[in-house]
């Protein structure tokens, strides 16, 4: 980074000092601009520009604008980028950078200060609490003491897989691995076994299923203007039951753990001793994980 005035550079103070006219900022050489992307059309922006094929459109702008474009659709300004390195200088969080859910990020819909984790700002108190909280519960230590339940989770699915794969036909991915990975959250957080591999048309739970429902619905919501995402009916009202439902099965959860006999373990022990997470932690660490 470099600063620079319309005759050229500026490498000294007083060069800075001595400038008359305007100085600008340089990265790499290059004047600081507004990232590039189509002009749009009125009240849809770039809507059509991008949907419905929207990784096909995204590649297309990218292949244009280069690695930083920005779009408008029904009144929502996103800004991409397909760059790891620009990517990894955005996302960098420090004592500089922090991560806030404004209205403009695709989480708002769904944020939640009490999370402490992916769904809050970082610079809350919730957030550094929590984070007291998550290193010994996810440390290698205590990767290594789940690991075998994790295992077992992964094996009583072989036989759903297995009756699949005598079948000889293609079946979609997409909703296995999503019982499989709740199946082992369940298991390891909860302490609560979804039963997802009974069989091979076994229903997701319904707190899987409201979950899944709610980040799909935060998708489209998110997709759009401030203005849809407060309409009183349809998708939004469809969202805000599902939260509050979920809040509902959380704390039914927490509180069957809580009931079942199980104590508290020093910070340092717990994850070692632990049959589940929520059992056995406090309950700043099961907000921290189940509010995600």
């Amino acid at each position: 980074m470099t600063f620079g005035d319309p005759q050229g550079a500026l490498s000294t103070l007083q060069d800075i000092i001595a400038s008359s006219g305007p100085i600008e900022i340089t990265i790499d050489g290059k004047a600081v601009r507004d990232a590039p992307g189509p002009k749009g059309l009125p009240f849809v922006g770039n809507h059509f520009d991008v949907f419905p094929d929207h990784l096909g459109n995204h590649q297309r702008l990218f292949e244009h604008y280069g690695p930083v474009i920005k779009t408008e659709s029904l009144g929502r300004t996103t800004y991409l980028t397909n760059d790891p390195t620009t990517a990894g200088i955005v996302f960098a969080e420090s004592d500089f950078f922090t991560k806030e859910i404004n209205k403009a990020h695709p989480l708002y819909p769904i944020k939640n200060k009490a999370a402490g984790v992916f769904l809050g700002d970082t610079d809350t108190e919730e957030w550094r609490v929590a984070h007291k909280f998550l290193p010994p519960a996810l440390g290698p230590k205590a990767v290594r003491h789940y690991a075998p339940q994790m295992n077992r989770e992964v094996e009583d699915a072989f036989s759903v897989f297995d009756e699949l794969d005598s079948k000889g036909q293609a079946w979609n991915v997409y909703q296995y691995m999503l019982k499989l990975g709740s199946q082992a959250v369940g298991k390891l957080m909860l302490g609560m076994d979804f039963n997802h591999f009974t069989s091979p048309n076994a229903y997701p739970a319904e707190m899987v299923r409201v979950i899944a429902e709610s980040l799909e619905l935060n998708k489209k919501i998110a997709s759009k203007g401030d203005w849809y995402a407060k309409l009183p009916f349809w998708e939004p009202k469809r969202l805000q039951v599902l939260t509050d439902r979920m809040f509902v099965l959380i704390n039914e959860s927490i509180a069957k753990a809580e009931s079942s006999g199980a104590h508290d373990l020093p910070l340092q022990e717990a994850a070692l001793e632990a049959s589940n997470m929520v059992g056995e932690y406090s309950n700043v660490l099961c907000c921290a994980f189940l509010m995600q």
